[in-house]
C-alpha cells in the first residue's frame, strides 16, 4: 500500500487488480487533487482479509457499489456487512435496461463513439442516482471513500471523470484513471 509521503496511484490489492487513486491531477487554477480521498476500483467480492485490512489502513471510510442487484447477488461485497467502514448499494444503471429514446451511433461508429453514447444515457436517465452518489461521495465524514462497479471501467470511470471535472480537471485525455474523455 502507498503511504501519505509517496503516494502512488496504483494500489496493489490482492483479489482486485484496479484499485487507483484519485489524487495527484493538476487543476486548472494549478492545484492538485487530493490523495486518500476517493479510489476507484473494480468488484470487491474476492478482496482477501489483509486486503480490507490494507484498505483500512489506508483510511477506507466508504464503500459505494455502483453494481446492479443481480451482480451483487452472484459475488456479494466483502464490505457489505462491515462494521468498520459504511457500505451503499447505488446501483448506477437499475436493473432494468435503459431506454435508446434518441438514434444510436450506426454500425459503423467507433467503439469509442458507442460507449460515449451510452454514458450519455447513464447521465441522462439516473440523473437521481448519479446525484445520489456524488452527494454520498461529497459528505466529509465518508472520505476516503471507494466506488466500484464490477470492472472498474465504465461507471467508476464516469463517476471519476465528474469528480475530476468538478475539482477542475479538465483535460483527462491520456488519463490512465478516466475511461471516459470529458469535452
Amino acid at each position: 500500500m502507498p503511504n501519505k509521503l509517496n503516494p502512488q496511484r496504483w494500489l496493489p490489492v490482492e483479489g482486485a487488480y484496479n484499485v487507483r487513486d484519485l489524487g495527484g491531477y493538476e487543476t486548472t487554477d494549478g492545484r492538485k487533487t487530493r490523495w486518500q480521498t476517493f479510489l476507484r476500483a473494480d468488484d470487491m467480492h474476492r478482496l482477501t482479509e489483509r486486503s480490507q485490512d490494507q484498505l483500512i489502513d489506508y483510511g477506507l471510510k466508504t464503500v459505494v457499489d455502483l453494481r446492479q442487484t443481480p451482480q451483487l447477488e452472484n459475488a456479494p461485497n466483502v464490505f457489505a456487512d462491515s462494521c468498520r467502514v459504511a457500505y451503499l448499494h447505488l446501483n448506477m444503471v437499475g436493473d432494468e435496461p435503459l431506454s435508446q429514446d434518441d438514434e444510436p451511433p450506426d454500425k459503423t461508429s467507433s467503439y469509442a463513439m458507442n460507449r460515449l453514447y451510452g454514458y450519455r444515457r447513464i447521465l441522462e436517465q439516473r440523473k437521481d442516482i448519479v446525484r445520489d452518489i456524488l452527494t454520498a461521495l461529497a459528505t466529509p465524514d465518508r472520505l476516503p471513500a471507494l466506488f466500484h462497479c464490477s470492472a472498474g471501467t465504465d461507471r467508476t470511470g464516469i463517476v471519476s471523470a465528474l469528480l475530476l471535472g468538478l475539482a477542475g480537471v479538465v483535460d483527462v485525455r491520456g488519463v490512465d484513471d478516466v475511461d471516459l474523455v470529458m469535452v
